[in-house]
């Protein structure tokens, strides 16, 4: 069941976002069922898109964690009131070594989000909107 995972996974955001005064940190657990899925992998994945929102926000904003039952899948959806994702990277963010304004960036991240989701038979979509911020949604197969 998810209780744990869903648990483990908002203590890991409020680490990340520890120490700005200004972010606010909103968690929605809509589904808490049974789920297969190699926990280790997916809490990365969800860091990875984490530690991106606190990084395009800097130090003031919301950043959100829901999980939710869509269909025939669970969808974990990270989002954040950042900027949005620039034109130039859109049609890329997924491939390895596409990075953006990041001093420490290697652009591995998002490729390792994709794979990880890809090998749990899932998908993943993106949202942007340019000036309120990005949703990533990551749906496994229930």
């Amino acid at each position: 069941f998810l209780q744990q995972f869903n648990a483990e996974v908002e203590d890991l955001l409020r680490r990340l976002a520890a120490g700005r005064k200004n972010l606010k940190l909103e968690v929605k657990l809509g589904y808490r069922g049974a789920l297969r899925m190699d926990d280790l992998k997916m809490k990365r994945a969800l860091a990875n898109l984490a530690k991106n929102a606190l990084e395009a926000m800097g130090e003031e904003g919301v950043l959100s964690f829901a999980v939710e039952q869509v269909g025939d899948q669970v969808e974990f959806a990270i989002s954040d009131t950042g900027p949005g994702l620039p034109p130039e990277i859109e049609g890329r963010l997924f491939e390895q070594f596409a990075t953006h304004g990041k001093k420490e960036g290697t652009g591995l991240g998002l490729a390792l989000v994709k794979k990880i989701v890809d090998d749990h038979h899932g998908e993943v979509r993106v949202e942007s909107r340019r000036g309120e911020g990005v949703t990533f949604r990551l749906r496994i197969p229930l």
